[in-house]
C-alpha cells in the first residue's frame, strides 16, 4: 500500500482526478495500519497451541491467553501493533511507547498475582535517547527487560521477549 496520496485513478486513457484539497482526507495510512494489525493477528493465531486463545481488540490490538505446561493459570500476552513508518523513530519517550507502558501497568493492576506480558510491535527504528536513566537499556533495537520492569516497579517477567520489536 502506497504512502503517496492518489491524485489520479482509473483507465489511463480517461483518468479521473482527485481535488488537491481532498488528498489529505485519504486514509491510506490508517488502512495500512489495519492491514498490518490483521496480518500480525493472523500470524499470532497460526502460532497458538491447542489450549491457547486469541482475542482481537480486547485489552489491546490482540491479546493471547497462553497455557504454559506446568502452570495452573494462563499467561496474558497483550500486543499493540503500530505501523509507525510515517511517524519516525520510536524511543521510550514516544507517546505510543508511554501509552503502552501505561496500558501494561493498568493490565497488571487489574490482574494482581497473575502474569501479564506486553508486546509493542512496530516497524520503525528505535533510537537511543539521553534523557532516560540508562541509555544502554536499548540494545539491538529492543528495550532491555530488566530496566523497563524496574521502571514499572514490577518483576522482570512482565515483558515477553522484546518489549519493542524492530521490523
Amino acid at each position: 500500500m502506497s504512502i503517496t496520496p492518489i491524485s489520479a485513478f482509473g483507465n489511463p486513457s480517461q483518468v479521473w482526478s482527485v481535488p488537491p484539497e481532498d488528498l489529505i482526507r485519504q486514509a491510506t495510512a490508517s488502512l495500512r495500519g489495519y492491514v498490518y494489525q490483521l496480518h500480525a493477528s493472523a500470524a499470532a493465531w497460526l502460532e497458538l497451541r491447542v489450549d491457547d486463545d486469541l482475542y482481537l481488540e480486547v485489552a489491546e490490538d490482540f491479546t493471547e491467553l497462553l497455557r504454559e505446561p506446568g502452570r495452573m493459570d494462563a499467561v496474558l500476552r497483550a500486543t499493540q501493533v503500530k505501523d509507525t513508518r510515517e511517524s519516525g523513530a520510536v524511543t521510550l519517550n514516544s507517546p505510543d511507547i508511554l501509552a503502552a507502558i501505561e496500558s501494561l501497568h493498568r493490565l497488571r493492576a487489574c490482574n494482581p498475582g497473575r502474569e501479564v506480558r506486553f508486546v509493542f510491535l512496530g516497524i520503525r527504528k528505535i533510537l537511543l535517547i539521553q534523557d532516560f536513566p540508562n541509555p544502554k537499556s536499548q540494545i539491538d533495537g529492543c528495550v532491555d527487560r530488566a530496566w523497563l520492569a524496574q521502571a514499572l516497579d514490577g518483576p522482570d517477567n512482565c515483558l515477553d521477549g522484546h518489549a519493542v520489536i524492530d521490523r
